[in-house]
């Protein structure tokens, strides 16, 4: 995992605006990392660049309620929730 976030932060300084993927893999690698904060931060950057990830707006959802963070839980499973509305268990 230290190998795999030295690269990341070297290909971060390589490109100038990464793309969305590079930040869901970024956000996975603190996942496990457990350094939830900045999970959060990389998957909202991700999905910022890429609205149409329903399944991300879904874990940024999960991320914020483990975090007691209400209001932005709620916020990420409306965006959830535009995105896939014929999910019945998710309304």
């Amino acid at each position: 995992l230290k190998i795999a976030r030295e690269k990341l932060e070297k290909l971060e300084r390589l490109y100038e605006s990464p793309d969305f993927r590079f930040f869901t893999i970024r956000g996975e690698l603190f996942l496990k990392l457990e350094k939830t904060d900045e999970a959060i931060e990389s998957f909202e950057k991700s999905l910022k660049q890429k609205t149409e990830q329903p399944e991300l707006a879904e874990k940024l959802y999960r991320l914020h309620m483990e975090s007691d963070r209400i209001r932005p839980a709620f916020d990420f499973l409306r965006i959830y929730l535009s995105l896939k509305p014929e999910n019945p268990r998710a309304r």
